[in-house]
């Protein structure tokens, strides 16, 4: 019986070969007057076809042994069946364990050693390589039972843990090869015996590669029928299965005498019958083993007749010698020369054979790395470089010491302690598969795995090019991730775009801090706020002299408190009232239309040519205000008489306005140059912090660039030292010839301490500006709030120390302006880092410091004048 037909030297040619040689008298002595016949029955790979086959033929007494089938479970199932008739059953290659059960398998031998045998040779491998723990896949049938009891038990004896157990049917391995593979992926197991059949292997290689762990750091030692019928039918691994290890029966004919002989017999047999294709370079074990099956049977049957007189051929033929069997002595010659060497059986009908162990490298070739001997348990290595898989010489551990993981997922200890992949958890993302699972970064949500977008206010820093750890930075707009839980591909709100969200879509313009929709330019919202710059200079203008002492803190104190209000619509109110921005108008009705300018360079410069226009209106407003005060001749009564009452008194407003108009546009001059100086590396590059579209060192950033620093070497620079002069030049000069200059700013400005006064008042404003502009920019934090209370106790020290202005009044005003200013930095800065703290109210208390402070002042005032009055009245 034979289910398997070799490509090389077919089974049943040598068993037909045979056969004819002894019939032809090729050994006279055996079973004189018999005549063999053969009768080959090709089976399917199932049990029903051997039950069938052995029925048919021992109920109709046509069969007085039978060699076959090659299968383990055939061979149990065909077992079963012949122990009704009793007929003697020899199997070239069934090696389960179970077959060796004489009370359930009484006429069944075999001339291959059972599973266990070559599975003690395993472990004795695993052993010698430090391995402990493994795991194991097996077929579903008796061949893949025997194999895992076999290993269950021998790993067991030599502590080694089976950490993976799975089994497999061969009709549903294509279904099921990827899920095996996962699983075994997931167990972090790195060694894995494979007992199965080259078939089945070809199907779930693939799956094993795509899984990562049939790859460096591994190994895979497979079965004898792994080897069996892939050699056996002629189809080499390929490949793909390089770093494979298998073991198979030891071919021992080589240089067998016996072997060259048989060779020499069939070729010089007629070639019609016996062609030469069939007996090939390189028989499998098989053909030979299923030889020796024919010649012990057939000697034995010899040895048996011989042995008693009684015994007749046709008692044999009529297979009444049953009774007569002894499985498997009647049939074990331990002392006969085979083809294969000497065979020997133990008590249970299996044969003792040693081992070749193979590996698989280069390409698909098969190498005999080493022989294992069963007598003994030990091996003997032909050579020691053994090609592991991913084509590496390095002995792989038992256990995962690196990993690599898919997206979404990180490296973790499983329960069997080693490395295994896990989906990485809530409030932690992996995002390029490098076994990290790592903590979600600021501004984003991750909901585990690869899932990570960005939070309500923040805009992922995609231009950096890290796809590991992206970068969430907050933004100064509501434009970034308006929702929350935005992606890269959609980090904006529908009216912005580009880096911070701060470039405007098609069919927007910016205006203040957004984009607003519009089509069109509308002259009528530019006219409107010329008219309001001709109210702030005439307003520069016509305002009292000792009237600027008062003014100009109380503007300043509202310009710093810009940067420290938390609430959005007051500070955009603020800033637009303050500043004279138009912009900051955007904050109070955005439905406004649109201006001249689109982008944040226009915006920048619209700030600049704001100012511009307004200090030009001032001019027309000085012009006119001239022109009227002489057609209708308005003049005081004139300080001097060194000059012309008319001369002198135009002279004096247009120098006290236009001071008072530089101390007013001081502070936003200062911050709009430092705005536009403010690099800082965002992406790949470095950008202006709060305009991040425009590139630091650009061709349309180097303009703006010297713009600024000129307004800043004017501004910080030359307006304080040209002060400082002319304060230090009339040091000596009586009020009667003091020049207008002078007089203006002895008004503010202690004239004693020239050296002190101007350069600590306008260099403590420059640092608050600096340092608060620092502050506002919220989570970027150019200055951390903590360095702007320094600053101001600086500014606190400086003028307590040099008493650089003129009156205790304006000394007591800047003291409490200043403790404001601390008080509403601290607590933006609460509400910042907790916005559940409502200090609206105070910062509401502290933006009214200013106002209850000269209210009092003037009730002081207006109650000592009364007082005053009062006591002159009395003594007249």
């Amino acid at each position: 019986m034979s289910n398997h037909r070799h490509a090389r030297m077919m089974m049943n040619d040598v068993l037909r070969f045979r056969a004819d040689q002894y019939n032809n008298d090729y050994d006279p002595s055996l079973l004189p007057g018999a005549y063999i016949e053969l009768d080959m029955v090709d089976m399917r790979l199932n049990t029903r076809d051997p039950i069938s086959t052995v029925m048919r033929l021992g109920t109709s007494n046509a069969a007085n042994a039978f060699i076959g089938p090659d299968f383990s479970f055939m061979s149990s199932a065909a077992a079963v069946a012949d122990a009704a008739f009793g007929i003697p059953m020899c199997s070239c290659c069934s090696s389960s364990n179970d077959l060796s059960n004489k009370v359930k398998y009484p006429y069944f031998f075999r001339m291959i050693s059972p599973d266990v045998f070559p599975v003690v040779g395993v472990v004795q491998f695993m052993k010698q390589h430090g391995w402990s723990q493994i795991g194991v896949l097996t077929v579903t049938d008796s061949y893949g039972s025997s194999l895992l009891s076999s290993i269950a038990t021998e790993c067991a004896q030599n502590n080694i843990t089976i950490k993976v157990e799975l089994t497999y049917a061969q009709a549903n391995l294509p279904e099921t090869a990827d899920t095996i593979a996962s699983v075994f992926a997931s167990s972090g197991m790195t060694i894995f015996f494979f007992g199965g059949y080259s078939d089945d292997w070809a199907v779930l290689l693939p799956s094993l590669i795509d899984n990562g762990i049939f790859a460096e750091g591994y190994s895979w030692i497979g079965s004898d029928g792994m080897f069996w019928t892939q050699h056996g039918a002629g189809s080499p691994p390929g490949s793909t299965s390089d770093g494979a290890i298998m073991y198979y029966p030891i071919e021992e004919y080589d240089q067998n005498p016996l072997y060259q002989s048989l060779v020499t017999e069939w070729l010089s047999a007629n070639v019609s019958k016996y062609p030469s294709i069939s007996l090939g370079v390189y028989p499998v074990a098989s053909s030979i083993y299923k030889l020796n099956c024919f010649e012990f049977l057939a000697y034995g049957f010899d040895r048996l007749l011989k042995s008693n007189p009684n015994l007749t051929l046709t008692a044999l033929a009529n297979n009444e010698l049953v009774p007569y069997y002894e499985i498997p002595s009647t049939f074990a010659f331990p002392d006969m020369n085979t083809e294969s060497g000497n065979v020997v059986m133990n008590a249970y009908g299996d044969a003792f054979r040693n081992y070749y162990f193979y590996n698989v490298h280069d390409g698909g070739n098969i190498s005999i790395f080493a022989i294992y001997y069963t007598a003994t348990n030990s091996f003997t290595y032909l050579y020691q470089n053994i090609e592991w898989p991913g084509s590496t010489s390095v002995v792989p551990s038992d256990r995962i010491t690196s990993i690599s993981c898919p997206v979404g997922s990180g490296a973790s200890t499983g329960p069997q302690g080693s490395l295994v992949c896990v989906v990485c958890a809530i409030g932690t993302y992996n995002l390029n598969g490098d076994d990290l699972c790592r903590p979600c970064p600021t501004g984003a949500y991750c909901d585990g795995g690869s899932n990570v977008t960005a939070r309500a206010g923040y805009w992922e820093d995609w231009s950096l090019g890290n796809t590991t750890t992206p970068t969430f930075r907050q933004c100064l707009t509501s434009d970034c991730c308006p929702t929350g839980r935005c992606t890269s591909s959609n980090p904006c709100s529908a009216s912005t775009t580009g880096a911070m969200c701060r470039v405007c879509r098609d069919g927007y313009a910016m205006w203040g801090s957004g984009c607003i929709a519009c089509s069109r330019a509308n002259a009528g919202v530019v006219i409107l706020f010329l008219i309001y710059g001709m109210v702030i200079a005439l307003g520069c203008l016509l305002c009292p002299l000792k009237s600027t002492n008062v003014v100009i803190p109380l503007i300043w104190y509202y310009q710093l408190s810009t940067f420290m209000v938390y609430s959005t619509s007051i500070k955009g109110f603020l800033q637009a009232v303050l500043f004279f921005d138009i912009n900051g108008f955007y904050n109070i009705n955005k439905s406004l239309p649109c201006p001249f300018w689109t982008g944040p360079m226009g915006s920048i410069y619209a700030k600049y040519g704001w100012i511009a226009i307004i200090l030009v209106e001032y001019f027309v407003a000085w012009v006119g205000v001239g022109v009227l005060k002489r057609r209708y001749k308005i003049m005081d009564k004139p300080r001097s008489s060194a000059k012309k009452p008319a001369i002198e008194h135009i002279e004096r407003n247009f120098v006290c306005g236009l001071f008072t108009f530089i101390q007013a546009f001081y502070v936003p001059l200062v911050y709009i140059s430092i705005d536009t100086m403010n690099c800082e590396r965002l992406f790949t590059g470095v950008y202006l912090l709060n305009y991040p579209s425009i590139k630091c060192g650009s061709e349309e950033h180097i303009p703006l660039l010297v713009l600024a620093s000129l307004v800043e070497l004017v501004v910080v620079f030359a307006l304080p030292v040209w002060c400082w002069t002319v304060l230090r030049r009339s040091r000596t000069t009586t009020d009667d010839r003091a020049s207008v200059t002078d007089q203006v700013l002895r008004e503010r400005y202690e004239r004693s301490k020239a050296y002190l006064s101007v350069p600590v008042n306008f260099a403590c404003l420059s640092l608050l500006v600096i340092m608060a502009s620092g502050y506002s920019t919220n989570t970027f934090r150019v200055l951390p709030p903590d360095t702007l209370v320094i600053g101001l106790c600086i500014c606190v020290v400086a003028h307590t120390g040099t008493r650089s202005l003129k009156t205790r009044e304006s000394h007591i005003r800047l003291h409490i302006y200043l403790v404001g200013i601390t008080a509403m930095s601290f607590s933006d800065n609460v509400m910042i880092q907790n916005s559940s703290f409502g200090l609206y109210g105070f910062q509401a208390f502290m933006l009214a410091i200013p106002p209850v402070f000269e209210t009092a002042v003037w009730a002081v005032k207006a109650w000592m004048r009364r007082r005053k009055n009062t006591q002159q009245t009395d003594m007249s």
